[in-house]
């Protein structure tokens, strides 16, 4: 079926691989485009996809999903038609309605903490990985060259150490002149606010091996709406 998309999540996983999730502007439900795998190759051969962009993209839902990864879809790469590119305060009217007021509300109470105090949740439960976060203030680190980590405040509780995973802010660390003067900095002028919209997600199980206790979907941001971007865009 032909859905038309906003691009909320372009995020970085590893190797060439990303993850690209958006609304879908019918339904006002979250999309995720999983089969076949996004890479940044292929972003690339469609002339890319960033955050803000309005598609049209052929979509079926994958006859089963793992929880919380309910979002996963089918899609056609060739039959992406780009339409237009919102602006932040677009951005923040079409999701007006969609978002929870705290991680709990999002996935329930986490199952487990990381060695940076990330929190994980239990693979194989749960009703969605993918959120739109209302937030008291979102707040960024540099915790080792070019990775940010995110702490926040939701209407509940503190949550610190969260990674960043914005496919583009990860990009700029490694290869960006500019950022390498400054690259805290800038992360701070596109994303640092009070009162805003954070997109969150969790992680496929990791460790994969579903036999390690270990294992659990952790906790990322992949976007900030704060304002219009002025650099990582």
């Amino acid at each position: 079926m032909r859905r038309e998309l906003l691009i909320l999540d372009v995020t970085a996983m590893a190797g060439d691989n990303v993850c690209v999730a958006g609304l879908d502007l019918e339904s006002r439900t979250t999309i995720r485009l999983n089969q076949p795998q996004p890479t940044r190759s292929g972003l690339k051969a469609l002339g890319g996809l960033t955050p803000g962009e309005v598609i049209a993209v052929d979509v079926e839902p994958l006859a089963q999903t793992t929880r919380p990864h309910v979002e996963d879809h089918q899609w056609n790469p060739r039959s992406v038609e780009k339409f237009r590119r919102m602006d932040n305060a677009e951005i923040l009217g079409a999701l007006t309605g969609t978002e929870v007021r705290s991680l709990k509300d999002a996935f329930g109470e986490p199952s487990r903490s990381g060695k940076r105090h990330n929190a994980g949740w239990k693979p194989g439960e749960g009703e969605r990985s993918l959120a739109t976060l209302r937030v008291r203030y979102v707040r960024q680190e540099e915790v080792e060259a070019g990775k940010i980590r995110i702490d926040l405040r939701d209407n509940e509780r503190y949550w610190h150490g969260i990674p960043f995973q914005d496919v583009t802010v990860r990009e700029h660390g490694t290869s960006c002149e500019t950022c390498s003067a400054g690259f805290l900095d800038l992360v701070r002028t596109d994303f640092e606010a009070n009162a805003c919209l954070v997109r969150v997600g969790l992680t496929r199980r990791f460790p994969p091996d579903e036999h390690d206790d270990g294992s659990a979907c952790w906790l990322q941001v992949t976007n900030i709406f704060a304002r219009d971007r002025a650099h990582f865009f």
